[in-house]
């Protein structure tokens, strides 16, 4: 029996900066630039809180070319796939 895997995330929010490209070895664009998306909610003491979810989103090629066009605060609908990725800063501690 085959399971079928699906990776697929949609998040819609406000740019946190300005797009930052740059060009791989292979001359392929790439743009990186936080996402900011956030939520409402009643917390158990019934008062409203406000939560924001930051993403870093990669971009390569034609879409790079076209993110960099946009500005802090624009707002985006991003539709593509999850990678989570860890890596150890000079500090030593692990990040995702």
């Amino acid at each position: 029996m085959t399971t079928m895997q699906k990776n697929n995330i949609e998040l819609a929010g406000y740019l946190g900066g300005k797009p930052v490209t740059r060009f791989l070895p292979s001359g392929t664009k790439v743009a990186n630039v936080r996402l900011a998306e956030g939520y409402r909610y009643v917390d158990a003491q019934k008062k409203e809180q406000e939560h924001t979810n930051w993403h870093a989103i990669v971009c390569y090629g034609r879409l790079a070319d076209m993110i960099e066009q946009l500005n802090k605060g624009d707002n985006v609908l991003v539709n593509g796939t999850l990678q989570i990725r860890e890596f150890t800063p000079a500090d030593g501690s692990k990040r995702r």
